[in-house]
């Protein structure tokens, strides 16, 4: 098994680091002079040799607007093997046609999250009331590259859909002030959820909170714990912690694409937020 990570910035190098983890053999393609200059070996430099080195799995992990072009470029240099591409996987509609691709994986690591499988299998879809998500990220230390919902949004939208089965919210409320943004929107199954995304706050949050008519989900997203909460007759508090056998949801998501228990989930989560971003 060899791996080829295209783009080693900061999630190549993190993908990188599980895949040492496993004892997996790994080469490069990053086209940047200061990332050749620091990682000199297990290089390639030009993706038409990619059949002759044996590569068997491929990330794409480079900057989000070349991400449809090395995928192509895999593609027409004889690459037939699983792609694991970052999120978002394209900024483009007109690239769609990547999401055919069956041995194409959208970079969703949230799905990945132990916490985010207990919650899923604890929601009661006919009872619940709103779900609310919150994402939000110290200002000194995010990335200001580009605002707070280009850099985060997606994952929220996409744990929409996974959680609540592809149902598209009917309708919606967008809105950002300095850096920060909401969406408000009500789905067809009538409850309603609220999304917060943040890089200019003091204290970094990752939560889902879903709340139903007999018992409330809370859910820290960085610690992996899940709490149940409700109240007897008296208005006592009543709180369960339940189970979360604890990893990284990077790892898991390596796991499950060396598995080929990966999928692609990706075209309804990107239409959605690509709406939004071009409001």
């Amino acid at each position: 098994m060899k791996f080829l990570i295209c783009g080693l910035g900061r999630m190549g190098r993190i993908h990188k680091k599980y895949i040492e983890q496993l004892g997996i053999e790994w080469f490069y393609y990053d086209p940047s002079p200061s990332i050749q200059g620091y990682f000199t070996k297990n290089h390639i430099s030009d993706l038409s040799n990619i059949k002759d080195i044996g590569i068997t799995h491929a990330i794409i992990s480079s900057n989000e607007d070349m991400h449809y072009k090395n995928y192509i470029d895999l593609r027409e240099f004889g690459f037939k093997g699983p792609i694991l591409i970052e999120k978002p996987v394209v900024l483009d509609k007109q690239h769609f046609s990547v999401f055919n691709d069956p041995l194409v994986t959208a970079g969703f690591v949230e799905r990945n999250n132990p916490a985010v499988e207990v919650l899923k299998n604890n929601i009661d879809l006919d009872n619940l009331v709103s779900v609310d998500f919150t994402r939000c990220s110290v200002s000194s230390a995010s990335n200001h590259r580009v605002n707070s919902f280009i850099d985060v949004g997606i994952h929220d939208i996409d744990l929409f859909f996974y959680l609540f089965g592809n149902q598209e919210p009917e309708e919606y409320d967008f809105k950002g002030y300095s850096n920060t943004y909401v969406l408000t929107a009500t789905s067809t199954s009538g409850f309603l959820s609220r999304f917060i995304w943040s890089n200019e706050t003091c204290f970094k949050e990752r939560k889902i909170i879903a709340r139903h008519k007999n018992y409330t989900l809370v859910v820290d997203l960085i610690d992996q714990i899940v709490r149940k909460e409700s109240s007897d007759n008296s208005g006592r508090v009543i709180t369960q912690t339940l189970y979360v056998e604890k990893a990284s949801p990077i790892l898991c998501q390596l796991n499950n694409f060396i598995n080929n228990k990966s999928y692609c989930a990706g075209e309804k989560s990107h239409s959605f937020y690509l709406r939004l971003k071009n409001c």
